[in-house]
């Protein structure tokens, strides 16, 4: 959202990731790579106000039009992308500038990015999609895999933070957004452990609340009618 010089206020690391890829867009001609770690499939470009600055899109290498009408135009992400996927390599980075750089020449998606103090560590395989089911926006059930680390991609509506794989919290977070987990011999549970602990409680006391509410207002009603 712009108003004025004000660009965006947004304090949720992945607009920030998006904000640094628009401010380097002359730059780019992998975008579709670039939003693979955010499991991004499409791009739609609506033609308003200032969609004319958005023109880098058609010089994408990796993304494709499949719908393009007067008013709007979708593009589809011909990079991989996975809701969460295993790799073996972590490799350390000192800004999203080394990251923009390396991703000219390696594949994003066969590495964990980790922008804290750290070594590289592993190497890189092919890139492997795990079997992920959403069984509630909170809950993901995943199935096993062979490399050491499990990315969960989380949608943009949700926290990063507070996601718990099997009961264990994340080793890190890949490029400062999304969680990094040691992988599971056997299937696993991703789960929004915040709901559990915080929403779902509230809503039950709320619930419980208004019950009680209108249960002492029909009391009320009856005894007067009495």
């Amino acid at each position: 959202m712009e108003s004025g010089g004000i660009y965006s206020q947004s304090t949720n690391p992945i607009s920030k990731y998006m904000e640094f890829l628009l401010n380097k867009s002359s730059g780019i001609n992998n975008l579709g790579e670039l939003l693979a770690p955010l499991n991004v499939k499409y791009v739609i470009l609506v033609n308003e106000v200032d969609y004319q600055l958005y023109d880098f899109l058609y010089h994408q290498k990796d993304l494709k039009i499949v719908l393009e009408n007067q008013g709007i135009t979708l593009f589809e992400n011909e990079h991989s992308t996975a809701c969460s996927y295993a790799v073996d390599s972590i490799m350390h980075i000192q800004s999203m500038d080394d990251y923009l750089t390396l991703s000219k020449t390696q594949d994003v998606m066969q590495h964990i990015y980790n922008l804290e103090s750290s070594q590289d560590t592993g190497n890189p395989e092919p890139f492997t999609p795990v079997n992920t089911v959403e069984k509630s926006p909170v809950q993901y059930t995943n199935s096993a895999v062979k490399p050491q680390y499990t990315i969960f991609t989380v949608a943009q509506n949700v926290s990063s933070a507070n996601w718990e794989y099997n009961g264990r919290k994340p080793i890190l977070f890949n490029l400062g957004l999304m969680p990094v987990f040691e992988s599971s011999a056997g299937n696993g549970n991703f789960v929004y452990t915040r709901f559990y602990h915080i929403f779902l409680p509230c809503f039950i006391i709320s619930a419980l609340t208004l019950v009680a509410i209108i249960t002492v207002w029909v009391k009320i009603v009856h005894k007067k009618q009495a």
